[in-house]
């Protein structure tokens, strides 16, 4: 493909980004439909629209492929105007067509890459939402209680130990893909994908030696890989609302050399640690899927609240006297996160936030985020180089 063929399927499937595709998902689609086109064609496409989702505001208009152009030029992928020349040139008529009609190209505006209703919303304000312009940096984690016995392969394809997370490693993000499955570590199961954030959220709950703890929302069971690394002695119950969403986790396990977790009872009520990751916005990820900010609308912000407060209660009913629970997202919402969990705590006296000196894991973590409260831990891309996470440790105390 040409370039300017490329620019005009970017501008193209970014209508399909626009109407909630991840860019990931609609580049698959579109690959099925159009086979000619080669990984090259492919990498540039998924580039620039990337590219567009972090630069929407800047370069934005009503011109899709105009600020597609302009992006290009400042991602330094193409000058416009010879893309231009050559899609005015190009042998498709279709090319040709698109083109000949396009509108000015717009000049970069420094903006605020984020809709103005949610930018209010960040913890952290607006250098928080600057903190999400950039690309998130590739993370991996070893298992504690396996440790790699040789790094060369690691040093060898660029990564380094992690600043915060004593089990994390670290490689920058490149413009040319890195594919995982190159490392024979990772292949091979010692290796696990989880960002320093949620590594070190799971290392500051430091489970004890024989405790029952649930993964309410367990999704892949990442978390509760690394909470049954670090204490194999606990017993570890996993649940989530979609069954699907765990269907990996007997082999990433099994893989680990670890006890497979028993899947939750509901009549089983009594737990000493109770983790609810909750289903969020994502916010905190959106230098990884940047095009989210702006399919992200008040109707879902408002429906997620509303599960995420269901979850809460829930998930408190479950945890036993003394017990605690642990409410995580990856979010950087005020209302997702201490919002949710003053709303908890009001009209309730059964649970009581437990102060950060006091955390299990406290001793192990020697650098805590600034932004920090009663009982409360906030990791943002701009402060502490993570992804955004949140995490609040409340006690259930004996009112009787």
């Amino acid at each position: 493909m040409k370039i300017s063929a490329r620019v005009l399927a970017a501008s193209q499937i970014w209508q399909d980004v626009l109407h909630g595709a991840l860019i990931d998902q609609a580049m698959k689609s579109w690959s099925v439909q159009n086979r000619y086109a080669g990984s090259g064609d492919r990498r540039f496409i998924s580039s620039l629209l990337y590219a567009m989702a972090r630069n929407r505001y800047s370069f934005g208009g009503k011109d899709d492929l105009a600020m597609a152009l302009a992006v290009c030029a400042h991602e330094g992928l193409g000058q416009a105007q010879d893309i231009r020349h050559d899609g005015l040139h190009h042998h498709l008529q279709e090319v040709r067509q698109a083109y000949d009609t396009i509108g000015e190209i717009p000049i970069q505006i420094q903006k605020l890459e984020m809709p103005d209703w949610l930018a209010e919303q960040f913890i952290g304000g607006v250098e928080a939402v600057k903190g999400l312009k950039g690309r998130a940096d590739i993370i991996l984690r070893e298992h504690p209680h396996n440790p790699l016995n040789n790094d060369q392969e690691l040093n060898f394809h660029g990564f380094q130990k992690t600043n915060i997370s004593p089990f994390g490693w670290v490689r920058p993000h490149e413009d040319k893909r890195f594919r995982l499955e190159e490392l024979a570590a990772y292949r091979d199961g010692f290796l696990e994908v989880q960002d320093e954030a949620s590594q070190m959220a799971c290392v500051l709950l430091a489970p004890e030696k024989g405790q029952r703890i649930l993964d309410y929302c367990a999704g892949g069971g990442g978390k509760s890989l690394l909470i049954s690394s670090l204490s194999q002695q606990s017993q570890i119950f996993v649940h989530d609302h979609d069954k699907k969403r765990m269907r990996d986790i007997p082999k990433r396990f099994g893989q680990a050399g670890l006890a497979i977790p028993t899947p939750w009872n509901e009549a089983d009520r009594s737990f000493d640690l109770v983790l609810a990751d909750v289903p969020c916005t994502g916010s905190g990820t959106w230098r990884r899927q940047p095009e989210r900010r702006w399919q992200c609308d008040e109707a879902e912000l408002a429906n997620l609240l509303e599960t995420q407060a269901n979850i809460i209660r829930k998930a408190a009913s479950l945890v036993r006297e003394d017990g605690l629970l642990a409410y995580m997202t990856c979010s950087m919402l005020h209302l997702e996160n201490t919002g949710q969990i003053s709303a908890f705590l009001q009209g309730q006296d059964e649970f009581v936030p437990v102060p950060l000196a006091e955390w299990p894991g406290m001793c192990r973590a020697p650098k805590l985020p600034p932004q920090r409260g009663d009982g409360w831990l906030q990791w943002s891309p701009h402060l502490d180089g993570t992804d955004g996470f949140f995490m609040a440790l409340l006690k259930k105390r004996d009112v009787k």
